[in-house]
C-alpha cells in the first residue's frame, strides 16, 4: 500500500491523532487540540514546512483568521512564491490536484471536495452532508456489535452505515458485492 497519512479528530478527547504509513510501519503521533495545519509537498519538505509555517503565521493576523473563507484563501495561496513550496503547489513533476475540507458542528458535518488545485477550482465539485444526531445513533448501535470492524486504538468506526449488520469476513469478495447489492 502506498505512504499515507491519516488524522483522526476526537472533539471529546480534545486530540488529533496521526497516523502515518511509511509502507513498512504504522506510526502514531498524539496532537495538541490547537489549531494547526498538516503539510505533506513530497519536496523538500523540511523547506516547506518552514515557509508554509510563515505563509499561515502572516496570514493568521487577518482579521477573518478562522474562517473557512480565510481557510481557502490560505490553500489557495501562492506565497511566497508560485511552485513547490506554496500551499497550492504548482511543479513540472507534481501539482495540486484537489482540495477536501470537513466542517462539523454539534448537529451537522458537511464534506466539501473540490477537483482540482483550490486556485482553480474555487467551487466545491461535491458536497456531502448528515445530521450528527442519526450518525450518533448508528455509532451507538455499531460500536456494541460484537462482531469485529475497523478500528484505530480505542476508537471505533461504522462497518455499515446503513444498519446492515456486518458480513461474514470468511465471504469472497465477489458475494461480499453480492449481498450488499440485496
Amino acid at each position: 500500500m502506498l505512504p499515507f497519512r491519516l488524522l483522526v479528530f476526537s472533539l471529546h478527547e480534545r486530540i488529533a491523532r496521526e497516523f502515518r504509513w511509511d509502507r513498512n510501519t504504522l506510526g502514531e503521533q498524539t496532537h495538541a487540540w490547537e489549531p494547526s495545519h498538516w503539510f505533506s509537498p513530497g519536496f523538500d519538505e523540511p523547506r516547506a514546512q518552514f515557509k508554509r509555517s510563515q505563509v499561515a503565521s502572516d496570514a493568521a493576523r487577518e482579521g477573518d483568521a478562522g474562517s473557512l473563507p480565510w481557510l481557502r484563501r490560505l490553500r489557495a495561496s501562492h506565497q511566497p512564491a508560485r511552485g513547490p513550496i506554496c500551499f497550492c503547489m504548482h511543479r513540472a513533476d507534481a501539482a495540486t490536484v484537489n482540495y477536501t475540507e470537513i466542517v462539523v458542528s454539534r448537529r451537522s458535518a458537511a464534506m466539501r471536495y473540490h477537483d482540482g488545485a483550490l486556485c482553480c477550482i474555487p467551487r466545491p465539485t461535491t458536497t456531502h452532508r448528515i445530521l450528527l444526531p442519526t450518525a450518533r445513533k448508528e455509532f451507538a448501535t455499531t460500536t456494541t456489535n460484537p462482531e469485529p470492524g475497523p478500528h484505530l486504538g480505542n476508537l471505533r468506526f461504522p462497518l455499515h452505515p446503513s444498519r446492515r449488520p456486518p458480513l461474514p469476513r470468511s465471504l469472497s469478495p465477489r458475494r461480499k458485492v453480492r449481498a450488499l447489492a440485496h
